[in-house]
């Protein structure tokens, strides 16, 4: 946590650097104790969302009450699913009561439309005060100067109760750009009912796999698009990205994970991108997912409690080191197009957030189920224990603006490479050729 102890002060520029030194002082001293009276206390996300089963309306804006006299009105814009919603009004309705001067609204967008809708009325106005949306926004927000940078709001108790994997979801090259609020990222799901023991190594899952396929008939499908296996690099003991932000796959880690990605086109059968492996995982045909963590409830719900679990990553044998997958965050952004009374009410309600309260409904595994990016939060049901464990021991997902620019070239490696059964090292040159990396805006590394 190295970055948060020197960030503080540090990361405030132009127009936010005003916003601070005026509110850093008021929002410490009487925010903090107005909130029950305690101090310091991919591909894009549309494709890893499950298909809500019913979409909720515009929420309309609460009229403003009339004793007290509203000071200040909190605007909220997300794309969160019904139980997400209706964890989010409990959670509002659980702070008016400590804050009833304050006027809320809560709208929501569709996933892929909540965006563009933001952006659109930085221009044409009428920008909530609040937007809810993922980590991998952070670096065009930045961009168009769209939220607060929030380093000098935070308090001890905070900055130390939320996962180092967390705040790495929040830091854009020198600006701290809202709050992670919730743990996400990709999980190996087994249907237990096709494969009843979970294998601790590698070498046996594809052992299971190639059992299943012959008793079944039927190949499992595995996805090793980017988002799946760029992660795994961490079992050959390395990483994407060095320290500096240098592309790092070529030589041994390169080679070492270009075989291990092999082992499981022995297995079954591999995609890059698409559906097809989600499609045969909920019909039961195939014994694995990679997938998000978002897809817990409707995976329970489709195949049954009895036959979903949620496994721990298996070892590589070789190197004796597990598996991983990307993890990212849910983000509270608060929107630099906000008067000065509003940004002080909004910035309660965003820490009100964090607050035991708060949480506990949030991650309620019959609601909103979130997992927490909080140390001190208990999580209660097995399958969220585990996720939780997963997402914790994860791999930050870069936050960097020119992310995109590596996916398409590294998914050309694989399947040139696992699919078509090209040379690995002359695969490792040709990515290299390719792909001219850039100095980019770091992500520190909690």
């Amino acid at each position: 946590m190295a970055v948060m102890r020197n960030s503080q002060g540090r990361f405030a520029v132009g127009f936010h650097r005003v916003v601070l030194v005026l509110l850093r002082a008021l929002l410490f001293t009487s925010l903090l104790a107005g909130c029950g009276g305690k101090t310091a206390s991919p591909t894009p996300r549309t494709a890893l969302t499950p298909t809500l089963t019913r979409i909720p309306a515009l929420l309309p804006t609460r009229p403003a009450t009339s004793t007290p006299e509203t000071q200040a009105k909190v605007s909220i814009w997300t794309s969160w699913a019904p139980d997400e919603l209706d964890a989010l009004r409990s959670v509002i309705a659980l702070f008016r009561e400590q804050h009833p001067e304050f006027e809320f609204s809560l709208s929501y967008y569709p996933q892929d439309r909540l965006l563009d809708a933001y952006l659109a009325c930085l221009t044409s106005g009428g920008c909530p005060t609040i937007l809810v949306g993922p980590s991998t926004w952070g670096p065009l927000l930045v961009e168009r100067d769209a939220v607060i940078d929030v380093s000098a709001f935070i308090d001890p108790q905070l900055q130390n109760d939320l996962y180092p994997v967390a705040w790495a979801q929040v830091i854009s090259g020198e600006v701290m750009t809202g709050l992670p609020l919730e743990l996400q990222g990709n999980v190996l799901y087994r249907n237990s009912t096709l494969v009843p023991d979970r294998s601790t190594q590698l070498g046996g899952l594809i052992g299971d796999a190639i059992a299943l396929r012959e008793e079944t008939m039927q190949a499992s499908v595995f996805d090793l698009g980017f988002y799946n296996s760029a992660p795994f690099l961490a079992a050959c003991e390395g990483s994407l990205f060095s320290p500096d932000g240098e592309l790092a796959v070529a030589g041994p880690t390169g080679l070492c994970w270009l075989e291990m990605l092999g082992t499981w086109e022995k297995a079954g059968r591999v995609i890059i991108g698409g559906d097809e492996d989600r499609s045969a995982f909920v019909e039961g045909k195939s014994g694995w997912l990679i997938d998000s963590s978002l897809l817990l409830g409707t995976l329970t719900r489709t195949l049954g409690a009895d036959s979903l679990t949620v496994d721990p990553w298996p070892l590589l044998t070789s190197t004796g080191e597990p598996l991983k997958g990307y993890v990212w965050t849910e983000n509270v952004y608060i929107s630099s197009r906000i008067e000065m009374g509003d940004l002080e009410a909004s910035w309660a309600f965003a820490r009100f957030l964090f607050e035991p309260e708060s949480q506990a409904i949030l991650s309620d595994p019959e609601g909103a189920a979130h997992i927490p990016a909080q140390e001190s939060v208990t999580i209660e049901n097995s399958r969220m224990q585990t996720i939780s464990a997963m997402l914790r021991s994860g791999i930050p997902l870069p936050i960097r603006p020119d992310l995109a620019d590596f996916i398409g070239p590294i998914e050309t490696l694989i399947n040139s490479v696992v699919l078509k059964g090209a040379d690995p090292q002359q695969g490792l040159n040709v990515l290299s050729a390719r792909v001219a990396t850039p100095t980019p805006t770091s992500t520190p590394t909690p």
